[in-house]
């Protein structure tokens, strides 16, 4: 067998070729085991039909070789020997190239065979089948051969038979490993590059929560002044005409006002920048307080709004659980179109439930989940921002998500809806909660106020509005330039109003104190911030200042105003009297 050459021993693992078109440039490897099985196979085939060679044979690129080779007595062909496969004339070929089984008595008889290369060898019969990849493209062949005419029986025939669909079972296997790793190392990468694009996504969404969180006060200011600007309009005579225009212009502000704050508190609380503050108070004191914010509105829709008193105490955030209980009671009014809403507690263990109940439009199963989406909202497609803004619910899941309590909805369509949230019960007494600034009543104050904001339309704003509430006003950018103005005036400042953050590094409680000082005196003061820096609203709220947070409607600054004045008078009174 001249074309044949003789090559190193093959190794226990060996490369294959491609076996399909959709694994290109894709070696197999077929493991040691299975190629000691083969060895075996090929030994007993050889010993039972009784020939010196037993041999599987393995097209490699443009090569046919031998893969492996029965260990017996008179087998002239090594394993990892080969030839070039094109033109060899070897029988193997014609078994690859015709895709069928092939039968030799005697090559020395026949004309076609006589010339064969193995008959170099001596090898004049040949048996022969063809093994294929699964699918069906050629991996090489199994066969027998012998150096005597051999014109092999029906049982050697199926034997070789056999032994070749065992040995395309075994690259049933290995095909069926390699797509089941290829397979596992596509999902592995796509979890890996979807767990990328997920970390790329949830940094822009932090980034954004971010940004807007940090330019909180920079983007409330142009509301904020809006809002001073519309409060002064108020007092411009005007026919009826103008005044709806104003009226209209009101409440398109009011509307940006509530998106917007809306969107920053879900910003904030995107970001991480809300802290819990957590202490132990009467769930009562909280419930009470917005339910009555709401009895007029629930009122002038004909419903009934109920409140069940409950002495429970929860350990938890009075304000976020306040916010929690608006957003959910607003919600109860504005879906509500007849019926009643019932606002209450149940005890639960170490729980407290605080539920809110109505006869409302409900929320179809499919829905339920979706309603704590930002701006979703049920039988709502057109988007009409007279029937809510779709982030109520958004916040409430937000809110709950960051105090750790569970949050429940129970609805049924057409009859109405219960969202409860789970509040730990407290073990040590209530604290006092501070009152609303919204809860003091209007009485006629006058004085002289100083405001301190480095927002030149917010100074314009507030003195139109403070002047036509009969205030004296003195607006600046600075505590210094505050000073200086006041050097020529005999009387004190009654009140201080400052924007928290000031330019050049100056903050309001700076502003407030270097003022007082100059005075020697406590001058009544207070807060109007766009920040959200917790460690401020901290400092502040530690000097007893009273802070309010922009956009600041005029009836909330007018009432601050009033109570801040009226308490100064009072004390002044008093001190007079003693």
């Amino acid at each position: 067998m001249s074309r044949i050459e003789r090559q190193p021993d093959s190794p226990k693992s060996l490369d294959m070729p491609n076996p399909t078109s959709e694994c290109l440039n894709t070696p197999f490897d077929i493991a040691g085991v299975v190629i000691e099985k083969w060895q075996r196979l090929v030994d007993l085939m050889a010993e039972l039909i009784g020939v010196p060679a037993g041999l599987i044979m393995r097209l490699v690129g443009t090569e046919i070789q031998v893969l492996v080779s029965s260990d017996t007595e008179g087998n002239p062909y090594p394993p990892g020997s080969s030839t070039t496969m094109a033109g060899s004339g070897l029988y193997c070929e014609t078994v690859i190239s015709s895709g069928s089984e092939l039968l030799i008595p005697n090559a020395l008889a026949s004309d076609r065979w006589k010339d064969n290369p193995d008959t170099e060898f001596n090898m004049i019969s040949y048996l022969g089948f063809p093994i294929r990849w699964p699918d069906q493209s050629p991996f090489g062949t199994i066969c027998v051969l012998d150096c005597k005419e051999n014109a092999y029986s029906e049982k050697y025939i199926r034997l070789v038979a056999e032994f070749r669909d065992l040995a395309e079972c075994h690259l049933q296997l290995i095909h069926s490993e390699f797509v089941a790793k290829r397979d596992h190392q596509t999902v592995a990468q796509m979890v890996v590059d979807l767990g990328h694009q997920k970390e790329i996504a949830e940094e822009a969404n932090l980034a954004k929560s971010r940004f807007l969180a940090a330019a909180s006060h920079d983007l409330r200011q142009p509301v904020h002044a809006l809002s001073l600007f519309i409060g002064a309009l108020r007092s411009v005579p005007m026919d009826a005409k103008g005044q709806g225009l104003v009226d209209q212009i009101e409440a398109s502000a009011d509307a940006m006002d509530r998106l917007f704050a809306a969107l920053l508190d879900i910003s904030k609380l995107d970001a991480g920048i809300v802290e819990v503050l957590r202490k132990p108070f009467a769930i009562d004191a909280v419930l009470i307080r917005v339910y009555d914010d709401f009895a007029g509105e629930a009122a002038a829709k004909g419903l009934k709004l109920s409140y069940v008193r409950c002495r429970a105490i929860v350990d938890s955030d009075p304000i976020l659980v306040e916010r929690i209980a608006r957003n959910l009671i607003s919600n109860a009014v504005r879906y509500t179109d007849a019926g009643r809403i019932v606002v209450g507690c149940r005890r639960r263990g170490s729980s407290v439930a605080m539920q809110v109940w109505d006869t409302g439009r409900g929320i179809p199963p499919d829905q339920q989940q979706q309603v704590f989406q930002e701006y979703y909202q049920v039988d709502n497609p057109e988007r009409d921002r007279e029937k809510g803004l779709g982030l109520g619910l958004a916040i409430v899941r937000r809110v709950a998500d960051l105090l750790e309590c569970d949050l429940h909805l129970r609805s049924e369509h057409g009859r109405g809806s219960c969202f409860e949230i789970s509040l730990p019960q407290a073990s040590e007494a209530a604290m006092p909660l501070s009152e609303p600034v919204d809860k003091i009543c209007i009485t006629s104050t006058t004085g002289y106020v100083v405001v301190i904001d480095d927002e030149k339309a917010i100074r314009a704003g507030m003195s139109a509005l403070l002047t036509n509430w009969g205030y004296e006003i003195l607006a600046v950018s600075s505590a210094d330039e505050a000073i200086q103005f006041l050097a020529s005036y005999t009387a004190k400042p009654d009140l201080l109003i400052c924007d928290l953050r000031l330019r050049d590094g100056e903050n309001g409680i700076e502003a407030i104190e270097k003022l007082r000082t100059e005075y020697n005196e406590s001058i009544p003061a207070m807060l109007i911030t766009g920040d959200t820096v917790a460690r401020r609203l901290r400092e502040a709220q530690a000097r007893e200042l009273l802070v309010l947070h922009k956009p600041v409607s005029t009836i909330k600054l007018r009432e601050a105003i009033v109570r801040l004045l009226s308490t100064r008078s009072a004390q002044q009174k008093s001190n007079t009297e003693v």
